[in-house]
């Protein structure tokens, strides 16, 4: 029998951003810890930010967790990347952890995000809700030009440029993407993307090659600074309600 640890400790509160947390659990039990303190799965865009504004030698730049973002993964190795995972929606996360532990992948309908990522090609990187390449198992971008790249705008927004800086100053010169090869019989399926600490081997890497969200995982969470002051006021209320 597997016994899994349930870990939730607060890791940083960030000025301008709010307090983050980071899970180890089952994806399941993660997201109802987090969505009990008011938090929501931690962004690519947020995450970098902390991680600058921590530095280099602090806990959330040395371990990597999930994110917000996912990628739908196509026949003949197409990725759509989409800022709103289908795996982390409340009505799918226990199906999430029953296929993933079944049948190893969380197959989804693909049409509505072949849809969105049509209707935004037209938009700038940073506002897209989707983003699509058509071959994307394995990717390179060096730090200097996470301003240029339509990925690294997509995943860091306006924090690109200066999470490009950032990498390169403490010795990493490029990110790589890691993705499942994907055989032209196959169904379209989601997989969580994972954020890598910032200095693997010289190197830091977006990941969607682990598929076992149902056993122990580390997702981050963040709290931000309006949904702790309107939780505090309603805590408050409550306090003197009994008093």
């Amino acid at each position: 029998m597997y016994i899994f640890r349930k870990i939730m400790k607060t890791e940083a509160t960030i000025k301008n951003l709010g307090e983050i947390f980071y899970v180890h659990a089952p994806i399941g039990k993660a997201l109802d810890q987090l969505r009990k303190t008011g938090a929501e799965t931690i962004t690519l865009r947020d995450l970098a930010y902390a991680r600058i504004r921590e530095g280099a030698e602090s806990h959330i730049s040395q371990h990597g967790s999930y994110v917000k973002q996912a990628c739908i993964h196509m026949p003949r190795n197409k990725i759509i990347f989409t800022n709103n995972s289908p795996i982390l929606e409340i009505d799918s996360v226990l199906w999430a952890i029953k296929d993933y532990r079944l049948k190893f992948e969380f197959n989804v309908d693909a049409k509505s995000y072949l849809e969105q990522a049509e209707e935004d090609k037209s938009k700038s990187p940073e506002q897209r809700r989707t983003i699509m390449f058509d071959s994307a198992r394995y990717f390179s971008i060096p730090t200097n030009r996470f301003a240029d790249e339509e990925l690294t705008r997509w995943a860091f927004k306006d924090q690109a440029k200066q999470y490009g800086e950032f990498l390169r100053e403490n010795g990493v010169n490029k990110i790589s993407g890691i993705f499942v090869n994907v055989d032209s019989s196959k169904e379209p399926f989601a997989r969580q993307l994972w954020l890598c600490r910032i200095n693997d081997g010289g190197r830091s890497v977006i990941s969607s090659n682990d598929h076992d969200l149902g056993n122990d995982c580390m997702i981050r969470g963040l709290r931000s600074v309006s949904s702790k002051a309107v939780q505090d006021f309603f805590s408050n209320m409550l306090l003197n309600c009994r008093n």
